[in-house]
């Protein structure tokens, strides 16, 4: 591996905003420099140190606390290059890596495909309604990313309208994403403007699709409004 390809993976391994740049010339360099590349990024995803890390890393910065904050933790360089790995896997169309590994990381490279094929779709929508919440709402970015091109799995949005716990809100705000390709789940956003925790929610996505259907049920059932003892 020559000087000029080693600094072009430490490019694309160093992140936001450097990578993305990076990627154009590995595109621009052709199959062979992608060739190259890719061992080196899937081994780089593989090293993902998981969830242990990324949760201390939140902790830092929700809490700033000194306990979390020194040392720093010797795995927080892996996780951004499993990171920045990720994405770019996503950005290069290798999808099939990031769907077997089915991490967090992973999921976050997911979001980065132009085209993502039904199958990866069909796996984003079981995870964003999975019992694991950070998995979750990983893959709820990820649709949410897509916007109307995760049409294909508007009726497991819909399936996952009846699940409240853990599913509902996903539903919803993939499904105003979507947009107006999402037209099937009107009549069941519809259901929902009527109940009080739900409805706005279910506003913004019936505003989001717009169609005549959706547009009745706005203008029939205003938006519940707390009224002030």
């Amino acid at each position: 591996m020559n000087t000029s390809i080693t600094a072009l993976i430490a490019c694309l391994l160093s992140g936001w905003p450097e990578a993305p740049k990076c990627h154009e010339e590995v595109v621009a360099r052709g199959p062979a420099v992608v060739g190259e590349v890719k061992p080196t990024l899937l081994e780089a995803l593989r090293a993902d140190p998981g969830r242990a890390v990324r949760e201390r890393n939140n902790a830092v910065a929700l809490t700033g606390s000194a306990a979390h904050r020194d040392p720093v933790h010797p795995k927080t360089g892996e996780l951004r290059k499993a990171t920045a790995a990720a994405q770019e896997l996503g950005r290069l169309g290798e999808w099939k890596p990031l769907l077997d590994l089915g991490t967090i990381t992973a999921v976050e490279g997911l979001s980065e495909l132009k085209d993502p094929p039904k199958k990866v779709l069909k796996a984003l929508a079981r995870w964003a309604g999975g019992k694991d919440e950070r998995l979750r709402y990983a893959a709820v970015d990820a649709l949410k990313a897509y916007g109307p091109k995760s049409a294909p799995i508007v009726p497991d949005m819909i399936a996952l309208l009846d699940r409240v716990e853990d599913g509902r809100y996903s539903a919803l705000t993939v499904l105003e994403k979507i947009g107006p390709a999402a037209a099937p789940a009107v009549p069941r956003l519809g259901v929902l403007l009527k109940d009080k925790d739900w409805s706005s929610s279910a506003y913004s996505a019936l505003k989001a699709i717009g169609t005549p259907e959706a547009e009745k049920l706005i203008d029939d059932n205003p938006l519940w409004v707390p009224v002030s003892p």
